[in-house]
């Protein structure tokens, strides 16, 4: 359900959603649980199948003239079935492997600004939640946040007729889009992700 506060399009939006989510075979990714300080390599495994259902409220729309932005609060309630094969990430991850019942209180954020009179656009995404993955290697679930910035900046350059020349610079601890399909917990899920610092050039036709 959403309801436009005005009549314009620079009011915001407001949705309230109720929803349920299943998931089997639910993987969790770990990073560095070799005991070294390397975060280099990753490891995967199955900790069980969740049966989800929660409610989330939203507000979604233009804050200004030239950002966009959507903030998202959802409370999730998940029964988990889990077997003896989670003892291998027991013992190297345990948070990682949850009780048989858990509530999960999430705040998702993402901001999106174009800078006036220059080609400049700023993208910003961070998750705060209940339930994230430890990275100390103690048992259960850590209030904390994670975070994803991009910066792009156009170049008065056109390769070809109608392309895009771009510089991009990202700094991240998110392992994955928060924008795209994925389970509840994919993120949750990810044991001491790497801080990642990216640039480049990108061509956009």
């Amino acid at each position: 359900m959403a309801y436009r506060l005005g009549a314009g399009d620079l009011w915001p939006t407001i949705e309230v959603r109720r929803f349920r989510q299943s998931t089997d075979n639910q993987l969790a990714t770990l990073f560095g649980v070799t005991g070294s300080d390397s975060r280099a390599d990753y490891f995967v495994g199955q900790v069980g199948d969740i049966d989800m259902i929660g409610w989330g409220a939203a507000v979604n729309g233009q804050f200004g003239e030239h950002v966009h932005g959507r903030v998202e609060y959802a409370q999730v309630d998940s029964t988990w079935q889990t077997g003896n094969w989670v003892r291998g990430i027991r013992r190297v991850a345990p948070s990682a492997v949850r009780a048989d019942t858990e509530r999960v209180q999430d705040v998702t954020t993402s901001l999106d600004a174009d800078v006036p009179r220059s080609l400049t656009h700023l993208s910003v995404v961070y998750r705060l939640s209940t339930a994230f993955s430890r990275s100390d290697g103690t048992d259960g679930p850590l209030a904390t946040g994670r975070f994803d910035v991009q910066v792009r900046q156009g170049l008065p350059y056109q390769p070809t007729r109608g392309s895009r020349l771009e510089l991009i610079f990202s700094i991240r601890n998110l392992f994955r889009d928060l924008r795209g399909e994925a389970s509840f917990y994919d993120e949750l899920l990810t044991v001491r992700p790497p801080l990642r610092v990216m640039g480049g050039i990108q061509v956009r036709f």
